[in-house]
């Protein structure tokens, strides 16, 4: 079949939607018609003929013209689409919508394309475009805060006779139930409970300081909207709390022996050091990550 080119008409319609008009000539049209003829000779059985040499108007009659229109549609709109497509830079993303008109002898053949495209972008000036780096900065109050915590880390509890403070570690068996459930906690089972709000719930620390070793208490408090079953968040519970014993934290001495605790330098200055530089690299990786969120937003 003659490869000249066709005659495309692009129109881009709204919603990235190319409408694609297609003309073949009568030429092509034609010689399509007698491949499709020689196909169906191949696959009909004609008396008097073998299998692909009856002639081609005794096919067609054998056959019918809807038939052989039909076939020849199948095999030329297809071919004729994929040229259309080279032959005009469009670039699909589906299957085409088509609609082909009648197809008749000594006729051109025109057929309609209607296919989605990858939207368009506008990227503007976007070489322009800067989103200023912000670095963290590793104050010495930083430092300070990290070194607190290796004390903290490696205190000493000692038993005191006094109310519980916030930051006290206390022995003590605690219940909460909501209803008849039981939430957390038995009548018998002893537990370590700290005194620290940001790994309680606060209300729980709050009901509990100022009780002694062997006082009781009963409350009721609001489990947060970040408990971790969601059907209870916002349920108001009971707890019942015994202290069997209070304990303080007793700090190692911001000393040289810290870090040989710790692991980390032979000196508190290298200590600092270590940690000054660990909070370094966790603010670059930090601050990388912030930026490059902000580039891509």
């Amino acid at each position: 079949m003659p490869t000249q080119e066709l005659s495309v008409n692009v129109e881009h319609k709204p919603g990235s939607q190319v409408s694609l008009r297609v003309q073949a000539t009568a030429e092509e049209v034609d010689a399509a018609i007698g491949a499709a003829l020689r196909r169906l000779a191949g696959r009909m059985r004609i008396p008097g003929f073998r299998p692909g040499k009856a002639p081609g108007a005794m096919v067609e009659r054998a056959a019918g013209w809807d038939v052989v229109r039909q076939e020849t549609v199948d095999h030329l709109v297809p071919e004729l689409y994929q040229r259309a497509l080279e032959q005009s830079g469009v670039e699909p993303v589906a299957d085409p919508d088509l609609s082909v008109e009648p197809l008749q002898r000594e006729q051109p053949l025109v057929f309609t394309a209607t296919v989605t495209v990858k939207p368009g972008v506008d990227l503007g000036d976007y070489l322009t475009l800067r989103i200023p780096y912000e670095r963290t900065e590793i104050t010495e109050e930083r430092v300070n805060d990290a070194i607190t915590e290796v004390r903290r880390r490696h205190a000493e509890l000692a038993e005191v006779q006094r109310p519980a403070q916030a930051g006290d570690v206390l022995r003590c068996t605690l219940v909460m139930r909501h209803g008849e459930e039981t939430l957390s906690g038995d009548d018998t089972g002893e537990r370590d409970l700290d005194l620290d709000r940001e790994t309680v719930i606060p209300d729980i620390v709050d009901g509990i300081l100022g009780l002694s070793a062997g006082e009781q208490r009963t409350f009721e408090l609001t489990l947060p909207e970040d408990y971790r079953r969601e059907e209870l968040r916002g349920a108001t519970v009971s707890v019942d709390v015994t202290v069997h014993a209070v304990r303080e934290r007793q700090l190692p001495a911001e000393d040289d022996a810290l870090a040989a605790v710790d692991g980390h330098g032979t000196t508190l200055a290298e200590l600092r050091d270590h940690y000054r530089a660990a909070l370094a690299d966790n603010a670059l990786a930090s601050d990388r990550e912030r930026h490059e969120a902000q580039v891509l937003t």
